[in-house]
């Protein structure tokens, strides 16, 4: 909560408004009080020469140690009445402390703002006098001076205090923003805000099923700090507390007296445990806002005052409302934020468990397989007797068989290991030429089993690949083998290079059963498969372009496709270009 102003910024406002220069100069005895207080902070050259006080001593100096006598207590209870219903006193007679057996008589009249509010009393001391019409005019004017005075004072408060209020919000804004890391988050709102809105803060989350949790109580003084974080440890919100995140659930007023608190305290168990610990940390007025994010209610902060400190004001009121608001957003963010990163760890540690599982079962697989494809050459070669025609045929479709289960689980191992960062790369010059010619040489037999009319590639023996030979092998393998798959019997399948400077392409064209445009980017994706209404003889698990990709992307390249439905795919592997060097060799990488 903001202090007051003292003594020395009233005199400012005073002599900025000519109100000292007049009333210097002026024959009666003036004083002007802060009636909340009682103290003075303007006496003039004559109030200072009746009550035989200098200046300086006199300002500053409270109501209580200027007079004396019986009516001095009378006096003070009138002062009160004066500023609190606006009922001027008239004509009290006082003795002072600072002469002996000298009365006056004490009039005292409130002087109200712009907004109806009075904070100050005007003073005049003087002994019996006919002079009451001139006194009077005195009176008004001096009234008048003081209220000049305070409107421009007030008008100064506040447009600096707009500008002190739009300064701490930006900076809030700032600091706010800066860090995804909720205590840290909590810790910076708490300094923000201390100690302009009290002088030490509590804070609460709302739980699942409208469940309160203390989050944080903070004390900005390191000293006071630790018997916060014990308090913390120990206090917890309770429903029917008048303050935090019970209070915010049921609607209640933002602000109470720190008296209900202490009386709520006593009630309860935990009031008395940590009374002690209340009673160092201090409790005075209290102020709850809410933490509200997107209408999302996420808590309630806390501010708890000096004791003794008068009630919160609707301006902190607002100030704290919008502290808490930008404090919400962050706070709401750090939390998406680390519910993110909870996701992603767990789909992280999902996905290495199902790599581990499909790396285990493709290398258990491996072995039996090659047993099969080994005992199947032992009778078609007849080690074990004579093989009929029609034997041979049925020994044929099980190797077949065998490979084709083999080659799948090769894609597995190979998924799984680009999975897991364990596929090895030795990068050197690889002639595109070459490369083509002999994943053509594999898939042949393919091509004339389904009577494909097919066109190789003519790409030149300057068109140099920088990569993986093996892996650039085993990219056009999987992209011609699914031409091959995806082609009718009597299509077409064909190979086109391009070049430029940087990069090297090589394009399978095709003219089968076409990709729809909105399921291009899936065939990418691993285990997915473009459903068709053609019989596929091979199917397989979806990962050949999947693997195909990664493959190109880890040696600096990508693969693309272009398709239309029913007119075919077109897709085009691009690699980094090489150049020989003056010995001829080609740059090696590993």
């Amino acid at each position: 909560m903001k202090t007051s102003e003292g003594p020395s910024r009233e005199s400012e406002l005073f002599d900025r408004s000519g109100f000292r220069e007049y009333m210097e100069h002026a024959p009666q005895a003036f004083a002007v009080m802060r009636g909340a207080v009682k103290t003075l902070v303007y006496a003039n050259t004559a109030f200072r020469r009746m009550t035989a006080v200098a200046g300086e001593a006199l300002e500053g100096t409270p109501m209580s140690e200027m007079f004396a006598g019986r009516d001095a207590t009378e006096l003070l209870t009138l002062l009160d009445c004066a500023m609190t219903q606006g009922i001027p006193v008239r004509d009290h007679f006082v003795q002072s402390l600072n002469t002996e057996a000298v009365t006056w008589k004490c009039t005292a009249w409130p002087v109200m703002d712009a907004s109806g509010h009075s904070d100050h009393l005007v003073i005049e001391l003087r002994d019996e006098s006919p002079l009451e019409h001139s006194l009077a005019m005195q009176r008004d004017v001096t009234e008048r001076m003081l209220l000049g005075a305070l409107r421009e004072g007030e008008a100064a408060d506040n447009a600096e205090a707009s500008s002190w209020r739009a300064a701490l919000l930006a900076s809030a804004s700032r600091e706010l923003t800066g860090t995804l890391d909720e205590p840290v988050l909590i810790e910076t709102l708490a300094r923000i805000a201390l100690p302009h809105l009290g002088e030490w803060c509590i804070i609460d989350t709302i739980e699942a099923e409208a469940s309160v949790r203390r989050l944080a109580i903070f004390h900005p003084d390191p000293s006071r700090q630790a018997l916060a974080r014990e308090l913390e440890r120990r206090w917890t919100p309770e429903p029917g507390d008048l303050f935090g995140g019970p209070a915010i659930l049921r609607g209640a007023a933002p602000t109470i007296g720190a008296e209900y608190i202490e009386a709520a305290l006593r009630d309860t168990e935990s009031g008395r445990e940590n009374a002690w610990a209340l009673t160092v940390l201090g409790i005075g007025p209290l102020l709850t806002v809410p933490l509200v994010a997107r209408t999302k209610l996420l808590g309630a902060i806390t501010f708890v005052g000096k004791k003794g400190a008068r009630d919160y004001t609707q301006a902190e009121v607002e100030l704290a409302q919008d502290l808490a608001a930008r404090g919400a957003m962050a706070i709401e963010a750090a939390q998406l934020y680390r519910e993110a990163l909870s996701l992603k760890v767990k789909a992280e540690m999902a996905n290495q468990a199902n790599t581990a599982f499909l790396g285990r079962v493709s290398h258990d697989l491996r072995a039996p397989l090659n047993g099969i494809r080994g005992y199947v050459d032992l009778i078609d070669d007849g080690i074990r007797g004579p093989v009929t025609d029609a034997q041979h045929k049925d020994l044929d479709r099980i190797r077949k068989n065998q490979q084709h289960l083999l080659r799948l689980i090769t894609e597995i191992l190979n998924f799984v290991r680009l999975g897991s960062d364990g596929m090895p790369y030795h990068i050197t010059g690889v002639a595109v030429q070459d490369a083509v010619d002999s994943a053509v040489a594999l898939i042949e037999p393919l091509i004339q089993e389904k009577r494909l009319a097919f066109e190789g590639a003519k790409c030149g023996p300057d068109l140099i690949f920088l990569a993986d030979p093996l892996q650039v092998r085993q990219i056009l393998l999987n992209l011609l083998s699914n031409a091959i798959k995806f082609t009718p019997a009597g299509g077409y399948v064909g190979i086109v290079c391009e070049a430029s400077s940087q990069s090297v392409a090589v394009r399978v064209v095709d003219s089968g059963i076409g990709i729809p445009v909105d399921k291009q980017a899936a065939v990418f994706e691993p285990f997915v498969q473009v459903e068709n209404n053609l019989t596929v003889s091979e199917p397989g698990f979806g990962l050949g372009l999947a693997i195909s990709r990664d493959l190109a992307r880890a040696m600096q390249g990508d693969l693309e496709v272009e398709s239309d439905l029913g007119q075919g795919s077109r897709f085009t592997l691009t690699l980094p270009r090489a150049f020989k060097s003056a010995s001829g060799s080609y740059p090696a990488i590993r």
